[in-house]
This record gives structure tokens, sequence and C-alpha cells, in this order.
């Protein structure tokens, strides 16, 4: 009997000890404004892609396309989803299982091009993959990599190593850039170099965020973000900055004429408030 005491209770210690790491290692959910910067011009938040699945299971349009299509209605297991979100499986699982993602318009840039003037926006996309740098770091280059690829067709990437670790790749056709940054457990992806080093700033303290913005915090509590798949959000005073950009092509003009610019800005800061928005299953 002894023997099989011990055996017991052996197991029992295993079962409580194998609980603890599980409850221990699960991620605790960030807010995502905090890594962007203050002035960004539109902020798109998602915060769990498992929850999305979920949705997208019980959605009774799906369900009937499945069953068209002979497939399985289920898009993820909830019991390999709860092994992956506590750390035990491969690198991929973890971080898709983990992952918050914010996804920010940090600026826009004019491009003379001939007689044309090409309005080029700044985009970053910042993942907060809640999970060690020497995990994520092949994972997020073959990532970045194989989004080049795919984006711009033959491209050819670098890799290295400063204040982050980086990736920049670059078109071999139009030499257009794809770049990333691996700091820590965040992946930073953008079009250009100052989209990425504004949302590094921000990670490493010397810019603010838009966290500190006062109507993100309202306008989240009124739509009670905390409960929904994403939340988008548009300061009033970059509501009338995007519409002083806009409005020149709705009246035929080119943009680019500061002195039109701000006084579109000017007038629409007036009457425009902040935007916002959430969705929900």
């Amino acid at each position: 009997m002894k023997p099989f005491r011990a055996l017991v209770t052996l197991l029992a210690l295993v079962i409580i000890a194998g609980a603890g790491f599980l409850l221990w290692n699960r991620p605790q959910r960030v807010e995502m404004a905090g890594y962007v910067p203050a002035d960004s011009l539109v902020y798109l938040e998602f915060n769990s892609l498992p929850d999305l699945a979920r949705a997208i299971e019980q959605n009774d349009t799906w369900k009937a396309a499945a069953k068209t299509l002979n497939t399985d209605s289920r898009l993820i297991d909830p019991f390999w989803s709860a092994i992956a979100r506590s750390g035990a499986a491969p690198a991929k699982s973890v971080v898709l299982s983990r992952a918050q993602f914010a996804l920010v318009l940090v600026g826009m840039n004019s491009i003379p091009d001939g007689d044309t003037l090409r309005i080029r926006p700044e985009v970053a996309l910042v993942v907060e993959t809640h999970t060690a740098s020497w995990r994520i770091r092949t994972m997020a280059a073959d990532a970045v990599r194989s989004l080049a690829a795919h984006a711009y067709g033959q491209s050819s990437c670098v890799e290295r190593a400063g204040d982050a670790y980086y990736v920049d790749c670059s078109s071999s056709i139009n030499g257009r850039k794809l770049m990333a940054t691996i700091d820590g457990s965040v992946i930073i992806i953008g079009n250009t170099e100052t989209a990425i080093r504004a949302c590094l700033d921000v990670r490493q303290g010397s810019r603010p965020s838009l966290r500190t913005d006062p109507e993100l915090q309202r306008s989240r509590e009124q739509l009670n973000a905390a409960g929904a798949f994403s939340f988008g959000y548009v300061s009033s005073a970059n509501v009338a900055k995007i519409f002083s950009w806009a409005a020149p092509v709705l009246m035929g003009r080119a943009p680019g004429d500061p002195q039109l610019e701000q006084l579109l800005a000017t007038s629409a800061g007036k009457i425009l408030k902040s935007v916002a928005w959430t969705s929900r299953s």
C-alpha cells in the first residue's frame, strides 16, 4: 500500500504543480494604446484571435457555409488553445493564442511623381506577443520575409542589431520597404522607418503614448471597449487634420497646400468631435 500511496501523492503533486504553472504563465492583457504615439492619426486595437475565432464559430452563416463545404465549423481546439496560451506549445501557436495587436496610422507623406502628388500613409502594426524575445525572434523574422515576398514579390531582407533587433526588407523592383523591429516581447512592423521609430520611442519611454489621451479613455469607457473584440479611435484634432487632407481631393484640388489645409483644419476643429468604434460578436 505504501508504494501505491506514494505514487498517488506524487501524481497529485505533479498535477498541482502543472496547474500552478499554467495559471502562473497565463499572460495579463495590456492596454495597447500605451504602445503607440500620443499624436497617432488613427488607432485600432484587437486583443484576441481565439475570441474572434470562437465568435465566428457561433455565427449561423459560418455554420451553414462549413456544412455546405463539408468542413469542420470549429476553427480552434479549446484544449490546444489553452495549452498554447500557457506557453507549452511551439512559438507560432503560443503567439497566435496570446497576441494583442494595435494598428496605427502615424503620419502621411506627400511624394511628387511627375505631375501628380502621391500620398503615402505611414503605418505600423504593433504586436504584444506576451512571449520571450528568444522564442519569437526567428519566427518574427521569417514572418516579415514571407510578408515582404507576398506584398512585393522579389525582395531582399537584412537583419541587424542595435537598440533593438531589426529586419529590413525592400523590393528589388520598386524599392518599397517593409521593416520590423523586435524589442523584448513586442514586434513592430511598418512601411517606413519613421513609423517604426515612433512606436519604438514610445516603447523605450522617450515619447508619450496615446494612453495619456483623456478623450480616448472616455470613449473606451462609454463604448465598454473592455468587452469588445476591437476598438478604434481618432482624436478630434486628428479628425480635423484628416478632413483637411481629404477635402481638397473632394474639391478637385491636389493636396499639399499648407494654407488651405490649415484653414480647413481650424474650421473643422470647431465642428468635428473625436470618433471611436468597437466590434462585437
